[in-house]
């Protein structure tokens, strides 16, 4: 199975670490859980099935710590302002979907 989240809750996305189109109720929600509010926030979060974390390119410095960790994150531009950056951001999600988890993140997972 390939679970493929946005680097938020509920839709909201991190750009350059900070939370962009999101609820207050969202943030309050993350921090009273104990989560940082932030993608690694986020992939502590579901880290139990999360298969994929997509983030924003801006935040490749964050994505970068993540990967670290064994996990698996796609940077990719995820603001779509017009009909070609949906296009983009589509089929920049199925390519990285659709490549296998690294060996190593796989023993991890196992």
């Amino acid at each position: 199975m390939i679970t493929v989240l946005t680097g938020g809750t509920g839709g909201a996305k991190f750009v350059d670490g900070l939370p962009q189109m999101v609820r207050l109720e969202e943030l309050t929600l993350m921090a009273a859980q104990g989560f940082a509010v932030s993608i690694a926030g986020v992939a502590d979060f579901y880290h139990d099935f999360l298969d994929l974390l997509l983030v924003d390119s801006k935040d490749a410095l964050a994505a970068d710590g993540l990967r670290k960790t064994g996990m698996r994150v796609h940077c990719t531009p995820t603001i779509m302002r017009k009909i070609e950056d949906r296009v983009a951001l589509a089929k920049s999600v199925l390519e990285a979907a659709m490549q296998p988890p690294s060996s190593q993140a796989a023993l991890e997972r196992a």
